[in-house]
Formats: structure tokens, sequence, C-alpha cells
């Protein structure tokens, strides 16, 4: 999907991990906190394993 849309012109996509990882970590942490806090962990493992951290971690927010 990146790929593709990086191809139409759109705008400039992040074209692997190392790329997004930089994006996150790096947008403005008062507008992103949780974002940056996490870029890590959010371009890591499989997508299985983003989901589920993300989910725990909106769980663990309405606690």
């Amino acid at each position: 999907m990146a790929h593709r849309k990086a191809e139409n012109g759109d705008e400039i996509w992040p074209t692997d991990k190392t790329d997004l990882l930089h994006r996150l970590t790096t947008l403005p942490a008062t507008a992103f906190p949780h974002t940056t806090r996490h870029a890590a962990e959010l371009t890591s493992g499989t997508t299985r394993d983003r989901f589920d951290f993300t989910v725990g971690l909106m769980i663990d927010g309405l606690v």
C-alpha cells in the first residue's frame, strides 16, 4: 500500500519500518505523546502483535 501511494505522488509515504519509526519518533511529543513514546512497539513484530499492543494500551487507558 505504501509503495502504491508513493507511486501516485499524493504524498511521501514511508517505504520501510526504519523510515516509519523515524517519522513517528520525530512527531511533536506534545501533540502525539503516546505515538512518540511507543513508536518502537508500533513498528515492530507482526500485525497481530501491533494490534494486541494497541488494544492493550486502549484498555489500560480506560482503567
